[in-house]
């Protein structure tokens, strides 16, 4: 018999990880870790969900699995991709997938390993990990990241992203190469 029920977008999502999506799947992130072992309440697989927020869709996306542990809140989620729509200025959503990801229900918060993507229309941001805080709608990472767009790419030690504008920082130091605007 299957399972049903709200899941939670932040913990597939990585970090609600982030732009505009194109719906064409990039290569696949690397094996993803062991997750560690839980008491499962319920385990699904195949999981697709919906979050809304006052009516507004937060976020949408799918996982191979997910195991979740009522008694502490956490959730463990295999290949997670989410898509989240941004709600200030550009209406397309940012897309991000990973390995793998682990969260907590109610501190609203995503860790995501074994190789972390985010995409959005003009570009895309690949890093080892990265960490998503719901309630402050951000993803960071602290391990080295690469942007890369039609135009150039740049190289970071980490980053930032502001899921709602979309707008991604890298922090240094970081290195640039490209081709000049037309």
């Amino acid at each position: 018999m299957a399972r049903t029920g709200r899941i939670e977008p932040w913990v597939v999502c990585l970090a609600g990880l982030v732009g505009g999506v194109a719906l064409a799947r990039a290569p696949s992130p690397p094996t993803a870790p062991p997750l560690p072992t839980v008491h499962a309440d319920a385990a699904f697989t195949g999981v697709t969900f919906w979050d809304f927020r006052r009516g507004t869709l937060t976020a949408s996306g799918r996982a191979t699995s997910l195991i979740y542990d009522r008694s502490n809140g956490s959730a463990q989620a295999r290949a997670p991709v989410a898509d989240l729509p941004r709600l200030r200025g550009d209406p397309r959503p940012v897309h991000v997938e990973a390995g793998a990801a682990t969260g907590q229900l109610g501190a609203q918060e995503v860790d995501a390993q074994g190789g972390v993507l985010l995409r959005r229309v003009d570009g895309q941001v690949r890093t080892a990990t990265a960490h998503y805080d719901g309630r402050a709608q951000r993803l960071v990472g602290h391990q080295p990241a690469v942007l890369t767009t039609p135009r150039f790419t740049v190289q970071g030690t980490g980053f930032s992203v502001d899921t709602q504008s979309g707008q991604v920082e890298l922090t240094g130091p970081v290195s640039a190469h490209g081709t000049a605007a037309p």
